[in-house]
C-alpha cells in the first residue's frame, strides 16, 4: 500500500490479464464440471464481444447540432412518412409498420376469440329457443344439430367482431405512429 497525502491507495494489478469480468469467472466452475474431459482456455471469447460487457457500452456519442438541424430542415414531414413505411436494402419494413401490422393481428385473434364465445352463446340460446317442438330421431342427432348451430354462430360472430377490433386497432396505432414521426 502506498500512502499519499493521507489517504492509503492500493497498488494497481501488474497486468490485465489476470482481471476478468465477473461473467467469466460465475461460469468457469459450471463450465468445469459440465465438460470435464475438455480443455477450457483461461482467456474466453465473450470477455469483450458481448456488447453489454465492454465498459463504453452505456455511453451514447453525442450528435452534433448542426448535423440534426440540417437534417430536420431538409425533411418534411411527407418525407418521414414515406420513409416509416419503405424498405431497406434488406426489403425489411421499419419499427413503426411492424408495430402496426403487429397490433392489427393480435386486435383481429382477440376480437375473434371474444366475438366466438358471444356468438356461440347467442347461437345455442337461439337454437334452444327455436328447436323446442322438434323431434329428432336420437339424442345424438339433437346435440349434433346443437353443436353445428354452436360452431356456425362461434366463426361467423368471431370473424364479424374480429375484422371491427382489427381495423380499429390498425386505425389507432397507425394514427399514433404516424403522429410520433
Amino acid at each position: 500500500m502506498q500512502q499519499m497525502d493521507g489517504f492509503r491507495r492500493a497498488k494497481a494489478p501488474e497486468s490485465d490479464s489476470t482481471v476478468r469480468s465477473p461473467f467469466c469467472c460465475f461460469f468457469r466452475p459450471i463450465l468445469l464440471r459440465k465438460v470435464s474431459n475438455l480443455v477450457i482456455p483461461t482467456v474466453y471469447a465473450f470477455d469483450e464481444k458481448i456488447p453489454f460487457l465492454s465498459p463504453d457500452y452505456d455511453t451514447v456519442k453525442p450528435v452534433p447540432k448542426s448535423t440534426l438541424e440540417t437534417i430536420r430542415m431538409s425533411e418534411t414531414g411527407l418525407d418521414r412518412l414515406k420513409q416509416m413505411f419503405s424498405t431497406d436494402q434488406y426489403a425489411k419494413v421499419g419499427p413503426e409498420w411492424t408495430m402496426v401490422t403487429q397490433g392489427t393481428y393480435l386486435g383481429f385473434c382477440a376480437g375473434c376469440i371474444i366475438g366466438g364465445f358471444r356468438g356461440g352463446h347467442i347461437a345455442k340460446e337461439n337454437h334452444l329457443r327455436d328447436t323446442q317442438a322438434t323431434i329428432y330421431h336420437t339424442e345424438m342427432h339433437a346435440r349434433r344439430a346443437l353443436q353445428d348451430k354452436i360452431l356456425i354462430g362461434f366463426f361467423k360472430e368471431g370473424l364479424r367482431f374480429g375484422l371491427k377490433v382489427g381495423t380499429f386497432s390498425m386505425l389507432y396505432i397507425f394514427t399514433d405512429r404516424k403522429s410520433v414521426v
